[in-house]
Parts: structure tokens; C-alpha cells; sequence
């Protein structure tokens, strides 16, 4: 089933780099998918989160892009996408949106800056 989910993973992705709203859609729903059947899987899941994450950036939808980053911090702290989620959460909160907040960022940004060396 690795195999699987891994190739699961990849459709997605390749979705999400045509750029064209339409296949962003599609990939979207796509990593949802695999976040649905498989919340738990230790690279695949927090991969889905992160690249959902940053579709949603794209797209200026930080509230949900919030919740997908978050999750990695709080449920896959040994993750390749732990430490950039941190970075990606300074960048949201320094965004123009109604939860801007500075300092959170700059405490994002730190901890990324600090944990990075």
C-alpha cells in the first residue's frame, strides 16, 4: 500500500505544479483524500498538510492554510516539514489579513532560525 499512497502523493503534486486553478482544485482534493484515509502516516500525511498549506498561501487563504501547518506542529514534530512549517507561519502572520500579527511571526521565524543551525 506504500506504493500506492506514494503514488497517490505524486499525482497530487504534479497537479499542483501546473499552476492552472482547475488542477489545483484537483490537487487539492487530492491530498485531502490522502490526509482522509491515511491521517496518521508518518511522512505522507504531514507532506499532504504542507502542500496544502502552501497551495492555500498561494492563494491568500491563510486561515485554512493556518490549520493545515499547525497540525504538523502539534501531531508530526519528527516530520521533514516541522521546521519549514514554522517558517511558512511567519511568513502567514506577517501576511496582510485580518490575524496579521508581527510578533507572532517573528516567534515563528525565530524558532525556525534557531532550531535550523
Amino acid at each position: 500500500p506504500d506504493a500506492k499512497i506514494k503514488a497517490q502523493f505524486e499525482m497530487a503534486r504534479s497537479l499542483d505544479r501546473m499552476g492552472k486553478p482547475e488542477s489545483e482544485e484537483k490537487a487539492y482534493k487530492e491530498y485531502l483524500k490522502l490526509i482522509n484515509d491515511f491521517p496518521k502516516h508518518p511522512t505522507l500525511t504531514p507532506k499532504s498538510h504542507y502542500a496544502i498549506a502552501v497551495l492555500l498561501l498561494r492563494k491568500k487563504e491563510f486561515k485554512p492554510a493556518a490549520y493545515h501547518l499547525v497540525t504538523i506542529l502539534k501531531d508530526f514534530k519528527e516530520a521533514d516539514e516541522f521546521l519549514p512549517s514554522h517558517y511558512q507561519l511567519g511568513r502567514l502572520y506577517e501576511s496582510p489579513w485580518s490575524e496579521r500579527d508581527i510578533e507572532r511571526s517573528k516567534k515563528y521565524y525565530e524558532i525556525y532560525l534557531r532550531e535550523s543551525e
